[in-house]
């Protein structure tokens, strides 16, 4: 919360400290976005790799494997790699939450700035 005794000088130093707090957390945001990419190319690669192993294999009977048998087996030996991938993306989507919230804290900061400052001008 603001407090409503700042002056103009306090709030604009308040303001200065978010917008570079906005800053730092795009930045954030970017990394974010590139390990989520990469997590989730690492997950389809490998479920990939563990599927075609599973269909490459045939059953104790000489048939081959279903695709659901293939899909289970590499959903099972990928899972480890799922997560991280899900986990990434939640991330980022946290750190989109935070670049919103600041940005609405910024916008309120600026206009009362602004009212702050007109309010001074008025006295003077």
């Amino acid at each position: 919360m603001i407090k409503e005794d700042l002056s103009p000088a306090e709030l604009e130093e308040l303001l200065l400290a978010k917008i570079s707090e906005y800053g730092a957390k795009v930045e954030e945001l970017q990394e974010a976005g590139i390990k989520e990419a990469r997590a989730k190319i690492k997950y389809s690669v490998e479920y990939a790799k563990e599927y075609l192993k599973i269909k490459a294999t045939k059953k104790e009977d000489g048939k081959g494997r279903t695709d659901k048998e293939a899909e289970a087996y590499a959903t099972l030996n990928t899972a480890e790699l799922e997560l991280e991938y899900e986990i990434a993306k939640a991330q980022r989507r946290a750190i989109e939450e935070a670049i919103k919230n600041l940005a609405l804290e910024i916008d309120a900061l600026r206009s009362i700035y602004s009212f702050k400052k007109v309010e001074l001008e008025k006295t003077v």
